[in-house]
């Protein structure tokens, strides 16, 4: 929106000194609404800074191009900058003669008008307050709150495909194919890292992540010593794919990414498992469905089989 470098931008997360209220991330709502919030505040900034700018460059903040973080007035803007450029030279001269009244002193008079200014100038001058169209306050400073009207549901499509070993119980995740809608993507890079990570998670719960209990009810597992978690050896390389439809419940148009892999990901793991050893006569599996429960599930199956065929 600020139209600057990346390396210009200094992101402060997790500082309470900094950020006055929160009410934390959840329902994949970082993008949809904080995103928003973000966005909507940095449009009033820039609506600040063009009208700053154009004051510099004596035109009006519509006959301003702006590319790469330079401000530039267009070489014909017509009649309405220049009922600007007029309006801007008044206003400097009242300024020079209520200062000499009050101060006594002569203001210097600016002679030449600025051929492009940039955005870290004007930012520099928005906050010292210096040379400002008459009546704006200095700073750069905006707060706004996002509150959407409806919730933001994303949607996508999971496909696993597995491998049993009747044997030993031993599942193999062969493939996992991912499509998720997330509406308008931000970045790229991190909304795929989201689909991964929460695939692996989905995976892990299907598989083999389990909380044990004790006769007493005392927890048994004390750690990530003792709590199975999915490595990248226990995972395929995930397929992923996305559509795009755009939410207009936000000015982003972008809906939540996080949370689908997670939700997606451990019934299509479940339901391939269920479907490989659907001939054997297994219909179901607690979860995780480790390599003991699924052998043992295999052997009760063929010892019904067993039972009803000899009565």
């Amino acid at each position: 929106m600020l139209g600057i470098a990346l390396d210009d931008i200094n992101v402060v997360e997790g500082d309470t000194q900094v950020v006055p209220f929160g009410t934390g991330t959840f329902n994949s709502r970082s993008m949809s609404i904080g995103g928003s919030a973000v966005y909507e505040a940095a449009r009033r900034i820039m609506n600040k800074v063009r009208k700053i700018a154009a004051y510099k460059l004596q035109t009006g903040p519509r006959d301003l191009i702006y590319a790469d973080g330079i401000f530039r007035a267009k070489a014909h803007p017509g009649p309405r900058a220049s009922i600007a450029h007029v309006g801007t030279k008044v206003e400097q001269k009242i300024v020079r003669t209520v200062f000499k009244r009050r101060s006594g002193f002569e203001l210097p008079v600016t002679s030449s008008i600025a051929q492009a200014v940039s955005f870290a100038e004007v930012a520099r001058q928005a906050h010292t307050g210096q040379d400002l169209p008459f009546g704006m306050a200095p700073g750069l400073d905006e707060t706004y709150i996002f509150d959407p009207k409806d919730l933001f549901f994303s949607y996508g499509t999971h496909v696993a495909v597995v491998e049993v070993d009747a044997e030993t119980g031993h599942i193999a995740l062969l493939r996992h194919v991912v499509v998720d809608d997330g509406g308008r993507i931000i970045n790229p890079l991190l909304a795929d890292g989201q689909v991964h990570g929460g695939a692996a998670q989905g995976i892990g719960q299907a598989l083999m992540e389990g909380v044990v209990y004790g006769i007493g009810g005392e927890p048994l597992v004390s750690g990530f010593s003792n709590y199975a978690m999915p490595h990248a050896n226990d995972l395929p390389a995930f397929e992923t794919g996305r559509t795009e439809v755009r939410t207009k419940l936000n000015p982003l148009g972008a809906r939540g990414v996080g949370e689908g892999a997670t939700i997606g990901a451990t019934p299509a793991v479940v339901n391939a498992v269920l479907d490989a050893l659907a001939p054997l006569g297994v219909t179901e599996i607690p979860m995780p469905m480790t390599p003991m429960r699924v052998w043992q599930a295999i052997d009760q199956a063929r010892i019904k089989r067993n039972v009803e065929m000899g009565s």
